[in-house]
């Protein structure tokens, strides 16, 4: 870290007007330089250029860190946060694509204290939970763990003064085409559409789109013997989808659940009760964006081993609540082997806990994250022999909603 002189802390203010932001928590903001699209995975050109204090002052002296590797930022976002209205910041981890690995950040007009916490235990073992002190015109720079394996995030009651505020610095490499739209050795191929010919071609197009509703998914990663976990399983578009239809569905509320813990649950499919272990016909049919979007992706799934699940549940966890998922196993009998859970609004930590020692020489327990939109499918002997659960303190955002997914045959009952 390092600290700028009085002088140079005045020029932060020549600013465009601030807005009022809800991504990653409540504040103020404004940004400047190339436009990262989060959604569509782009880079684009700057609407509007660096000001002059992060050209002038700022860049100026990050060429002099090492840290820095080399980059010159071309992309900032200023936040301004307000203690008095409630301002903070949620949990994240910055972009691990779009932009090069160092994060530069300088805190402005006051204190506040940033909370650091492991959301990759699986591949590094350093602290958990790490809080830092960010006076008043200090420069924090994020590489390596602390960039990919840390979740940084401001709780309200840690705002130190009435007001600050952090300006944020990245570089976001453009594509070449991006850089050199007109250049006469490069086609630009979103204005020639004689260089999309095959768009053109309806069997070709076809095809092209039949391969890919066909085509197996590998997964990301193997944490445990059995667990398969999916990145991105689904868009932000199709997410977007799932949760409109889960929070606005008229005829199937949220319902309080103690059963597996302290949230709320709606369920969909054959109903199975928990208590009695009897399988009733469904009250509740499977929802819509089964059939539309979830279906023909696990149908893609060798871990899925053909089933083809008719009963689910959504469980809805807010932080603030205390919620929680009590340590558990699946049932054994009911239900065929594959279990399938997705992650929608936010991360969490699964903590998996080995129930079967005397059979099963694994590790005794293993703390997986789930990035939000990611898929992980439970097979083999973290099935059967790992209980799977959520403390409170490990949902890193402050809704979480997960979709479990089974096949459960009739000749169960």
């Amino acid at each position: 870290m390092a600290q700028l002189d009085g002088e140079s802390d005045t020029h932060r203010h020549e600013f465009l007007p601030w807005k009022a932001c809800s991504f990653n928590g409540t504040h103020d903001g404004k940004r400047w330089g190339v436009h990262c699209n989060l959604r569509d995975r782009k880079v684009s050109a700057p609407e509007n250029p660096l000001p002059h204090f992060v050209q002038h002052i700022l860049v100026a002296k990050l060429k002099n860190l090492p840290q820095m590797m080399g980059c010159i930022p071309n992309e900032a976002n200023a936040i301004d946060y307000r203690r008095q209205k409630g301002h903070w910041l949620d949990a994240h981890v910055d972009d691990r694509q779009l932009s090069k690995e160092p994060i530069a950040n300088i805190s402005i007009a006051g204190d506040c204290v940033m909370t650091f916490r492991n959301v990759a235990p699986n591949r590094n073992i350093a602290a958990s939970v790490q809080r830092v002190l960010l006076k008043r015109r200090t420069l924090q720079i994020l590489t390596g763990k602390a960039r990919y394996d840390f979740s940084h995030a401001i709780a309200h009651e840690d705002l130190l003064s009435d007001r600050r505020v952090s300006v944020t610095m990245r570089e976001s490499p453009l594509t070449d085409r991006e850089r050199n739209p007109t250049s006469s050795t490069q086609c630009n191929i979103d204005d020639d559409p004689k260089a999309k010919w095959w768009l053109h071609d309806d069997k070709n197009q076809k095809n092209i789109a039949a391969n890919a509703a066909t085509k197996r998914i590998e997964p990301s990663v193997q944490p445990l013997p059995g667990l398969y976990i999916y990145y991105d399983f689904i868009s932000v578009e199709e997410e977007e989808a799932i949760m409109a239809e889960l929070d606005f569905e008229q005829n199937l509320k949220w319902k309080t659940e103690h059963h597996t813990g302290h949230h709320r649950e709606k369920r969909f499919g054959m109903d199975y009760d928990l208590w009695s272990r009897a399988l009733r016909c469904p009250k509740t049919e499977m929802p819509a964006f089964m059939e539309r979007i979830l279906l023909p992706k696990l149908k893609r799934l060798e871990s899925m081993h053909g089933c083809v699940p008719n009963d689910a549940n959504a469980i809805d966890y807010r932080r603030e609540k205390g919620d929680y998922l009590k340590a558990h196993v699946d049932d054994r009998k009911r239900h065929k082997e594959p279990i399938a859970n997705l992650s929608l609004c936010g991360d969490c930590i699964m903590t998996y806990r080995n129930e079967a020692r005397g059979r099963n020489l694994e590790v005794d327990e293993k703390k997986v994250l789930l990035p939000r939109r990611c898929l992980q499918v439970l097979t083999g002997k973290s099935r059967y022999e790992f209980s799977h659960g959520i403390e409170n303190s490990d949902l890193l955002s402050d809704r979480r909603v997960s979709i479990t997914m089974r096949e459960t045959p009739w000749h169960a009952a």
